[in-house]
């Protein structure tokens, strides 16, 4: 059974990711992935998040999405099930296409988001799938190059972290993709950024109570006024930023799940 996440709050943004069943193929030719990007459609329109980024690889899909409402389990427990059931009956396959249980990363909206953004969409270059992020038919890729196409993915927010004016920024974003060719594919890898070595959360406690002049056990107590607060808000972000999990901030702070992502919560763009 899928695995449920404790906690759902609107507004997180999750990379979420899947291999097929004993890392067999799961996209054969271009009708399964015209078929996975309907179901996509479908899922974007129905549970009403953003989509940022797909690529869809022989035997594994990425998804870049900022959830509204409904929570990410449900979104990739129907998304998987309208496909296996494509995908059994025309295969006369049984049993499970997907891995039990997808996985999935929190991201903020800073340079780790640009950084998976960029993973996304090189994984195809990577794996020789293609000489170029923009040849790659069954990414998100030219989503930001080109008119809206069936799959709408969201290209505004991304496109103005580089600069305001969108021609501009589709010109530095495309510099990015490319510079990022060259570049040790372990350094963005999302199952291995977490394994680099951390600030330790004392450590950026202590700086956090320096910066505001407020005592550390105080930032660390459940007190609400607005300095406090506010400082508290600073470290669980900062911590977050610097690649402290969620659960493990909020054990830090004996405070629920729910404290932790409201504070990381993206601000809309």
């Amino acid at each position: 059974m899928m695995r449920r996440s404790k906690v759902h709050v609107a507004g997180i943004i999750f990379h979420a990711y899947n291999r097929g069943n004993n890392r067999e193929t799961v996209f054969h030719d271009d009708a399964d992935h015209t078929i996975f990007l309907m179901i996509l459609e479908k899922a974007r329109e129905k549970f009403d998040f953003r989509l940022y980024a797909f690529c869809l690889m022989p035997n594994h899909f990425h998804l870049l999405l900022e959830v509204g409402e409904i929570p990410l389990w449900k979104i990739m427990h129907w998304m998987q099930l309208k496909y296996a059931i494509y995908y059994n009956k025309r295969y006369d396959h049984t049993g499970h296409v997907f891995q039990e249980r997808f996985k999935s990363t929190i991201c903020a909206k800073n340079s780790y988001f640009l950084e998976l953004l960029r993973y996304i969409h090189l994984n195809p270059v990577r794996a020789k799938l293609c000489d170029d992020v923009l040849d790659f038919r069954w990414s998100s890729a030219k989503a930001y190059f080109e008119p809206p196409g069936d799959i709408v993915v969201d290209v505004k927010f991304p496109l103005s972290i580089f600069a305001p004016d969108p021609e501009n920024a589709r010109t530095r974003l495309l510099e990015f993709f490319r510079e990022g060719i060259g570049i040790d594919s372990n350094k963005t890898d999302p199952q291995k950024m977490t394994a680099q070595k951390l600030p330790s959360l004392n450590d950026i406690l202590a700086t956090i109570s320096r910066e505001t002049l407020i005592n550390e056990q105080t930032i660390k107590s459940d007190s609400r006024q607005h300095p406090t607060a506010r400082a508290r808000k600073l470290f669980i972000s900062s911590a977050y930023d610097r690649g402290h999990h969620p659960q493990a901030i909020s054990a830090y702070l004996n405070c629920s799940l729910s404290t932790i992502y409201k504070s990381i919560k993206p601000t809309p763009a």
